[in-house]
């Protein structure tokens, strides 16, 4: 998973390649960092009975 458009908008806009570089690693980390976070969540709310497909969560 990347955002091109990321580092070439930044590079376009006049930053170094380095340094947009550096921005869409960030981000991809970020990205990579959050994904197991939201698994947790949702694996407690749906044990707990709060999310059900069939209905609005409580």
């Amino acid at each position: 998973m990347a955002i091109p458009g990321a580092f070439v908008g930044m590079v376009l806009g006049g930053a170094s390649p380095l340094s947009a570089a550096v921005m869409q690693l960030y981000v991809l980390v970020a990205i990579m960092a959050v994904a197991p976070i939201a698994v947790v969540a949702m694996t407690r709310l749906v044990a707990d009975g709060r999310f059900d497909a069939g209905r609005q969560p409580r």
